[in-house]
Order: structure tokens, then sequence, then C-alpha cells
């Protein structure tokens, strides 16, 4: 994903879990999350985990420009239809509530959790 953002000559940050500039959820820019479940235990390939990712773009309401909660962030995920015209971007409540439970049912054995695996900072957008 970093590579296609520089090609795009797009000013970011990559941030990894346990790093000094770690921020699991950017202001605006992307994040990827890993579902878990028994493919996270020891000793397994980490193919096994990196199949159960999905990655999602982030920013805040002050970022769109939109929203009557400016503390709230919204979500851009591919698998929401575009039918209020945000083309994807819906709160992060309705997130939770309406897409993730559809995105867990597609992994068997998933126990109903995810963390931000890495997430990439954009900036002068």
């Amino acid at each position: 994903m970093c590579r296609a953002l520089r090609a795009l000559h797009v000013a970011h940050e990559r941030r990894l879990p346990g790093s000094k500039k770690h921020a699991a959820v950017p202001s605006y820019g992307l994040m990827i999350i890993q579902f878990t479940g028994p493919w996270m235990e020891a000793g397994l390939p980490i193919g096994a985990q990196l199949a159960r990712t999905h990655w999602l773009g982030v920013a805040s309401a002050s970022e769109l420009g939109s929203g009557p909660d400016e503390g709230d962030r919204y979500i851009y995920d591919i698998n929401v239809e575009d039918e209020a015209g945000l083309g994807g971007w819906v709160t992060s409540a309705r997130w939770k509530a309406e897409v993730l439970p559809e995105l867990l049912a597609s992994y068997p054995k998933a126990d109903g959790r995810f963390f931000v695996r890495e997430s990439i900072l954009i900036w002068g957008s």
C-alpha cells in the first residue's frame, strides 16, 4: 500500500504497532485490521493471519467536512453500498453495527474481535 501511495506522490507515514509513532487509528488515512481466531496461535504461518485481514479508509468528521459530531470517525469500506451518495463512507458506529458482522461471518471460527494491524497516516491531501 505504501508503494502505491509513494507512486502517487501522496505524503504519508506508516505506523506499526509498538512503534513510538504508533496511532492505531489515524485521523485521516488507511488501516488494515486483523480478525482474530485460532489462526492467531503461535507456530502457524503468517499467511494464515494475513488471509483474514481487511483494509479500511478512515477520516475524522472534520477531515471530511461533514457530520453532526465533529469527534466521530468515518470509515470507508468497499463493502458499503453507495446508497447515500457517500461513496462507501459511513460512521464508525454504522460500520460496527452493519458491516462488521458480515465481515466476521465470512471467517469461520472468528472470535468476533479485531485489532489494527497497521495504519498509514495521510496528510496534505
